[in-house]
């Protein structure tokens, strides 16, 4: 059962939306990740938490990770079928190529070319290409 969200309260009464403006202090930031937005102090300085040459083997192991569960029959299939549906929307090792080229580390990029990292021992299957096919697990 849905329970129903809470209305804002309008200090005049009337019903509407209070809109809060930040205090002149913060300003709305995107870390280097730009994956998590916050308020932060202006002198705040965001530092991303991974170096780009770990951002691309992370994601060079993981598209490699989902083909090893993907064809794991001891996994349930149910696990399976989601490593395949994932995979479909995972960026592929072009896809990251592609990306660590478009704005380069000198530039700030946060990728490395994939062949500037060593990520090769730990792909069993290797990384997840264009190319890559799968079947749907039965």
């Amino acid at each position: 059962m849905e329970r129903p969200h809470p209305k804002p309260e309008d200090p005049s009464g009337g019903g509407g939306i209070r809109v809060i403006e930040p205090p002149a202090r913060h300003v709305l930031s995107r870390c280097d990740t730009g994956a998590v937005s916050s308020w932060l102090p202006r002198d705040t300085k965001v530092r991303a938490m991974t170096m780009p040459t770990e951002r691309t083997r992370a994601l060079l192991w993981a598209g490699g990770f989902l083909i090893e569960l993907a064809r794991d029959k001891r996994l349930p299939v149910e696990v399976r079928r989601r490593a395949v549906v994932i995979a479909r929307h995972f960026p592929t090792k072009e896809d990251v190529t592609d990306l660590a080229f478009l704005q380069p580390i000198e530039a700030g990029g946060p990728l490395a070319p994939p062949d500037e990292v060593a990520w090769k021992d730990d792909c069993k299957y290797g990384p997840l290409l264009h190319g890559s096919r799968f079947g749907w697990p039965e």
